[in-house]
């Protein structure tokens, strides 16, 4: 069978803007010519336009963002034949089946490798899909409206995400803890889709992090039904709205905040990053975990966690040194990039030295809490996020550390400070990511100014915003 990237589909993006709702008009003409009828404006058929809506947008968004990207979708009754958290209300099984036959009839998408399933152990493997250079080329003339203008239905997406121990996700039902959560994620998300966010630098500099973030050059992969469509790249904007993830069936590991497109751009892209057109600034938290657990104990973090009396061994290693024993029970292999040779100490050395560091907190090594942390790290982020969000200020986290408009420093640093002494008793520390800008094209750059007056390489930025601005207003 051939390997290809893939991902589950996103059954919740919708679009209401007029270039868009006119392709889509468009191929439900297309759809409903092939029954030969016109279907009826009832709820049904509403359904229906919903459901081709919903694949057509997040096709279109995977081949965008990567063209070497398929996406995932269950072609079993029995997915769609119960109500899920997860799943729209509007998504049957017999709404399914007329929206993926109807758009693989007209050509808009092709099965790349058919799903699978193994009776005996119980494995299988759902669908890919792709869409084709029929469905690319109708959205293409738009395709900056469509990035800039798609949403995630946030009265639909189910935001609050609870997974077993193989990352699938899990049934639940709802208390009151987990309704305030979801609460306080449509609060966040709907402002955020009131904003828009994106990275200014030059065209050919936004391609350069495109290829980087997939780790390959974009080139169709040999799988690809259409050899002769050259997609453009582009990192999916659209996708604005994070959800909030626990692990392990356990709502007290896990918690941390997903989905946004920023926490996939690499840190030296982040200061480029812009929320409304205007400059951002990151802060993160010193040490967060080595600084929550030093707090259980009644006690405050006052050096560098990561500094232990070896200055053979690189921080970054001694780091994730670090973390890796928090989330290992027993024998832990070496990570990526670690030489004993070159660092001069054995795996088990090293071990041993950053407990020694750490005796106050030695217990929770090799205890595998690393997951309760992130319960604990993420309650903070809901904090934060929370409170900028009433302000009607979007403050975007990258798990421990958050970006926002460069004017609010001082109030985020407040705000990280006074969630952390809330919930400790323990005061903590935390940085802001300084850089010095640069214009990527022409050399220096006034980031004070309003960058929507740029042109020339930064046009596509400049599209970006536009039709964002046109579709909000």
């Amino acid at each position: 069978m051939i390997e290809t990237r893939s991902r589950p589909v996103n059954w919740f993006r919708v679009n209401t803007h007029p270039a868009y709702r006119a392709v889509l008009a468009t191929i439900m003409h297309d759809l409903d010519a092939q029954e030969h009828r016109t279907r009826g404006r009832g709820a049904a058929h509403a359904d229906f336009e919903n459901a081709v809506s919903a694949l057509v947008l997040d096709l279109y968004a995977a081949t965008i963002s990567d063209p070497d990207m398929t996406v995932g979708v269950s072609k079993a009754n029995s997915t769609y034949a119960d109500r899920s958290l997860y799943r729209p209300g509007f998504l049957t099984w017999s709404i399914f089946k007329d929206t993926f036959d109807g758009l693989l009839r007209a050509g808009y998408i092709a099965v790349v490798t058919k799903g699978s399933y193994n009776r005996e152990n119980g494995n299988g493997r759902v669908t890919r899909i792709a869409s084709t250079a029929k469905l690319a080329n109708m959205l293409a003339p738009v395709s900056e409206t469509v990035t800039a203008t798609t949403v995630l239905n946030a009265d639909e997406m189910q935001t609050v995400v609870l997974r077993d121990q193989n990352k699938r996700q899990v049934e639940y039902r709802d208390n009151r803890a987990i309704r305030a959560m979801r609460a306080n994620l449509q609060t966040i998300n709907a402002l955020f889709q009131q904003h828009w966010f994106d990275v200014w630098i030059p065209d050919s500099e936004y391609d350069q992090l495109n290829r980087r973030i997939r780790s390959k050059t974009a080139q169709n992969g040999p799988w690809r039904v259409d050899p002769d469509y050259q997609p453009s790249v582009h990192i999916d904007l659209s996708r604005r709205s994070i959800v909030r993830i626990f692990n392990d069936k356990d709502w007290n590991k896990g918690g941390r905040f997903y989905g946004g497109w920023w926490q996939s751009v690499p840190k030296s892209y982040r200061p480029y990053i812009t929320i409304d057109d205007k400059q951002t600034v990151e802060l993160d938290y010193s040490h967060l975990h080595p600084a929550l657990l030093y707090a259980k104990e009644g006690m405050a973090l006052d050096r560098d966690a990561y500094e232990i009396g070896l200055p053979a061994v690189p921080r970054d290693i001694v780091k994730r040194t670090f973390n890796a024993m928090l989330n290992a029970s027993e024998r832990l292999n070496p990570i990526e990039g670690f030489d004993s040779r070159q660092f001069d100490i054995s795996w088990e050395q090293l071990q041993q030295q950053i407990i020694a560091r750490h005796e106050p907190i030695r217990k929770y090594f090799k205890s595998k809490y690393g997951l309760y942390l992130q319960r604990e790290d993420s309650d903070l982020a809901e904090d934060i996020m929370l409170r900028f969000a009433v302000m009607g200020y979007p403050c975007l986290p990258v798990h421990d550390s958050f970006i926002i408009h460069h004017d609010l420093e001082d109030e985020l640093q407040s705000a990280m400070h006074e969630s952390f002494h809330k919930r400790t008793g323990i005061q903590v520390k935390t940085k802001a990511k300084k850089h010095d800008y640069a214009d990527l094209a022409n050399g220096a750059l006034d980031m004070s100014d309003p960058l929507i007056a740029l042109t020339g390489p930064y046009s596509g930025y400049n599209k970006r915003l536009a039709a964002f601005r046109e579709n909000i207003t």
